[in-house]
């Protein structure tokens, strides 16, 4: 009788841990599967086109006289496809993410910009309405690059200290060498508006190579606008302009 009972409880564990192994196989497959499966949204999500949107601030006839003066001493001169001879003059330039950034599903009335104005720090803050002075654009881009924009803007924004305002970079970027101008840190000295947004655009690679060879100390809004003219794509945004 008992060696009858030891083998019936022998079976009892063999089937035990038989059953073990089929539910932890099983569930291996279903996370393999899970994992699979994110790892082909994620793909797709990486290949996926979406615009990121850039607004350039035109000041008014009647603006602060160093919005004036800014866009006016920096303005750009660009020769369109028509012929015409068109002249760009902006004070300011924000980015503007219109989507989640991990889902790529848009963010609706919810959107978020990146940029800095004089007396601020670098900032990524929420944002649902801008001024009519603002020219919106939009450029085509890749999920995976809208990925790490988004990832560097945060990083920028979120710095230990919090990168500041350099008013005299901002000043002088149009008259100095950039060798002059490159010993002036945005972690250390501050920054403006183009300059740290060409850098978050850089180490996004996008827009390449318009975009690659530039010096960000050296970049104003004016200039990155007509650098970035061949990619713009219409959008519904106010004052938007092509």
């Amino acid at each position: 009788m008992q060696a009858l009972l030891a083998r019936v409880e022998t079976r009892q564990h063999a089937e035990a841990a038989r059953a073990g192994h089929q539910l932890a196989a099983y569930c291996d497959a279903q996370a393999a599967a899970a994992q699979s499966s994110a790892a082909l949204a994620q793909r797709q999500a990486d290949t996926r086109v979406v615009n990121i949107e850039l607004l350039f601030y035109r000041p008014r006839e009647d603006d602060y006289l160093i919005n004036r003066a800014v866009s006016f001493a920096t303005r750009e001169h660009q020769t369109l496809p028509s012929g015409e001879r068109a002249t760009f003059a902006y004070a300011h330039v924000e980015i503007c993410f219109t989507y989640n950034p991990y889902t790529l599903r848009a963010l609706h009335d919810l959107n978020y910009s990146f940029s800095i104005v004089q007396g601020g720090t670098v900032s990524l803050r929420s944002r649902t309405n801008w001024r009519k002075e603002y020219v919106a654009v939009a450029v085509p881009i890749s999920g995976e690059q809208y990925r790490l924009l988004y990832h560097s803007c945060q990083v920028l924004a979120t710095a230990e200290p919090p990168i500041g305002f350099d008013k005299m970079g901002m000043y002088l970027a149009p008259v100095l060498p950039a060798r002059v101008l490159r010993e002036r840190r945005d972690e250390t000295h501050g920054t403006f508006c183009s300059k740290i947004i060409v850098r978050a655009l850089q180490e996004a690679r996008i827009a390449e190579p318009e975009l690659a060879g530039l010096e960000p100390c050296c970049v104003t809004p004016s200039m990155l606008y007509v650098r970035l003219s061949k990619y713009f794509v219409p959008t519904q945004r106010l004052g938007t302009r092509l």
